[in-house]
């Protein structure tokens, strides 16, 4: 259960923290006041680990098309869709844990380093998950209140698909979100 949540350069949101949160919270608010991002930054903030969330979000919204320019596919998700910054979602829980999502832009990696069976660490470019050079990669880092981090990866690859490398990092909280 979390006791506090802050959201930070998300949608329509500059900076905001509800806190206290109890075991049962109501939304209410006027048409277009941030009730359905405050759960959308909750849905993300859940599955931290997932670089498919942050597309199924629009898709939620009714946005079934778009493009595969990556400052168009993820740029509704910043504030005043300032890619340059960056999104920090927080949560507290009732242990006093901390637990932070960071979303970014970025330049792509050149390549991706994976481990090799032999324990050394090799790097590969694979063409289908490689991405695309007129492309940057939303990067989606968590840190969990144990200090342990994690990096998922969505990017636009070579032949223009969206594609997404999961951190192995769970968070603990499970969630769902339902759109009407």
């Amino acid at each position: 259960m979390y006791k506090s949540f802050k959201i930070k350069n998300f949608r329509c949101f500059k900076e905001v923290t509800l806190d206290p949160l109890e075991r049962l919270n109501l939304i209410a608010g006027k048409n277009n006041a941030g009730k359905t991002s405050f759960l959308e930054a909750l849905f993300l903030h859940i599955g931290s680990n997932n670089p498919d969330l942050p597309l199924r979000v629009n898709i939620f919204r009714g946005i079934e098309f778009f493009s595969v320019e990556p400052e168009e596919l993820w740029g509704s998700l910043f504030f005043d869709k300032d890619i340059e910054g960056n999104i920090e979602l927080t949560s507290i829980n009732e242990r006093d844990e901390r637990n932070t999502l960071k979303i970014t832009l970025e330049e792509p990696e050149e390549s991706f380093i994976t481990p090799s069976t032999s324990g050394a660490t090799t790097t590969t470019i694979e063409p289908e998950t490689s991405v695309s050079p007129r492309s940057r990669e939303l990067l989606l880092t968590y840190e969990n209140g144990t200090g342990r981090t994690g990096i998922s990866r969505a990017f636009i690859n070579q032949q223009g698909e969206i594609k997404g490398r999961q951190s192995e990092l769970k968070h603990k909280f499970t969630g769902v979100f339902l759109p009407s």
